[in-house]
């Protein structure tokens, strides 16, 4: 079957995206004034202010700050957990799908706890946060199964 898999020489810039978005997004659930606010009108399919009318095919005022580091995490977690290995085979395939396979189950539990426990609008961050735990699951289960791997064959020490 053939494999998505991205060249090896993006993994780097794919950590560094990916580890300058975790950052950010970390500093903006921290304190939301530590980050630059750039906003800007983007332009949006739907588009429904807090206790506003709903719109269609608009252009809305975003935060471009969270949306690029959002965008950032995606991105750079899927060139990390996807990214060839210098020696990649069907065995780290199957390591990948097996990290793609526990960061989903975590994450459905996750999820469902949340549903059950959590409450208003704690409710609704927890869902927005929701949306990158699986990428960020996947990047570090995936990456503690090939250095377990690697450290069993000997070449980490």
């Amino acid at each position: 079957m053939k494999q998505f898999n991205i060249p090896h020489r993006y993994k780097p810039l794919g950590w560094f995206i990916f580890g300058v978005s975790t950052v950010l997004g970390i500093l903006y659930l921290i304190n939301t004034d530590l980050l630059p606010r750039w906003e800007v009108n983007f332009p949006a399919v739907l588009s429904n202010e807090l206790f506003g009318e709903t719109t269609f095919f608009t252009l809305a005022v975003t935060d471009l700050t969270t949306l690029l580091t959002a965008i950032g995490i995606i991105i750079g977690g899927i060139m990390v957990g996807f990214s060839q290995e210098k020696v990649d085979d069907e065995y780290l395939n199957q390591i990948r799908l097996k990290g793609l396979q526990y960061a989903f189950l975590t994450h459905c539990i996750l999820l469902i706890f949340s549903l059950l426990f959590v409450r208003e609008m704690a409710l609704l961050m927890v869902l927005m946060l929701n949306i990158f735990v699986m990428v960020i699951l996947f990047v570090i289960i995936t990456q503690v199964l090939l250095y377990r791997i690697q450290k069993s064959m000997g070449h980490v020490e």
